[in-house]
């Protein structure tokens, strides 16, 4: 079978990232690849995502499995002329051909590969843009949990009009491009891979499979497909740590450039991250807690209602970078010293809750 190379190359490094090499049953490290006349489907999975990726493709129909991280770094184009790859697969062998240069890999049995979704009837979920869709999980999943024993943390929640992440010390929250009827809770590490997968020009198509036993998703874009195993958790009542927009002590608005500046130089003397934002007339940000030096950068504004008392708020700097866009305008809502801080940029915001000082 042959095969562009650059294409099976992008296919497979975005596979192989599905697939690790220290998988815990074999056939996981491994890439599924099936060949038809026209087109050559990769298929890998962890067990509660899969991946699919169809690419043109011509020559004799074909099924089997080799290790996805071999054939990626195999078939990685060497410059910008990249040619085609040659398949043939023979036995417990595939020979893969580049350039005249024929190599063999091991194939394994593709009957032992993890066997697909549901082949049952799905519904319809909704449609949208991929860059919308995209943009929204770029923005959340920096505030998703990494601990695996949050599981309802340890997601991507789609409700009815919004996208929302939190790990429980800071809440990321974009407007949803899909409106579904019932909210959908998903793992954070098909999210990312999803993220990844979106190209900006394409239509995202997702459905739902659902019955008592077993919650499945299935979104489609372009050549790729990713169904998933939802979370059968409960996402926290996000809403209810919201802070009501203009409501706070002080509300101040910055130049995203400018602001992003100031803290990444604070950052360097904390040794937590942790610093310390004070307002009065004037924004002085300064490292919180740390043995490594003392530093005060007073950051411009561009909108500064507060009035009264200084105020004092300490925050995860690196938090606080994660909420700031790479460009335009960003506000920053405060309360108290104890109060968590609202940020908001385009339709997005974050909620950041302090560190005490």
């Amino acid at each position: 079978m042959r095969v562009d190379r650059r294409a099976l190359h992008n296919a497979l490094k975005e596979s192989a990232r599905l697939a690790p090499t220290r998988a815990p049953l074999p056939h996981l490290s491994n890439v599924l690849l099936t060949g038809t006349s026209d087109k050559l489907t990769l298929s890998a999975t962890d067990l509660t995502t899969r991946l699919t990726c169809d690419i043109p493709a011509q020559g004799n129909p074909f099924e089997t499995c080799v290790p996805a991280k071999l054939l990626a770094n195999l078939v990685k184009p060497a410059g910008k002329s990249a040619g085609d790859v040659v398949l043939d697969v023979s036995g417990d062998k595939i020979c893969v051909t580049i350039s005249g240069t024929t190599m063999q890999l091991p194939a394994m049995d593709p009957q032992l590969f993890p066997a697909g979704f549901s082949t049952e009837e799905w519904a319809l979920v909704g449609m949208c843009q991929a860059k919308a869709l995209q943009e929204a999980l770029a923005w959340v999943l920096p505030a998703a949990s990494t601990d695996p024993t949050r599981k309802h943390l340890n997601s991507v929640y789609l409700d009815q009009d919004a996208v929302v992440a939190t790990d429980g010390h800071r809440l990321h929250l974009a407007p949803s491009p899909l409106t579904p009827e019932v909210s959908i809770l998903l793992p954070s590490s098909s999210a990312a891979v999803l993220s990844r997968i979106l190209k900006r020009d394409d239509q995202v198509v997702v459905a739902r499979y659902k019955t008592k036993e077993q919650d499945q998703l299935r979104i489609r874009c372009g050549p790729w497909q990713l169904e998933c195993r939802l979370l059968d958790e409960t996402f926290p009542p996000y809403n209810q740590v919201i802070p009501a927009k203009g409501v706070q002590q002080s509300q101040v608005i910055f130049d995203t450039t400018a602001l992003t500046v100031a803290l990444a130089q604070v950052m360097k003397l904390s040794e937590r991250g942790n610093i310390k934002v004070c307002v009065n007339g004037a924004v002085v940000l300064s490292p919180w807690g740390s043995s490594l030096g003392e530093a005060e950068m007073a950051v411009p504004t561009l909108q500064n209602n507060h009035n009264g008392p200084d105020l004092e708020v300490g925050l995860d700097g690196k938090y606080l970078l994660d909420a700031l866009p790479r460009a335009g305008q960003v506000e920053l809502g405060l309360g108290g010293p104890l109060d968590p801080v609202r940020v908001d940029m385009d339709g997005r915001l974050a909620v950041i809750m302090p560190v005490r000082l």
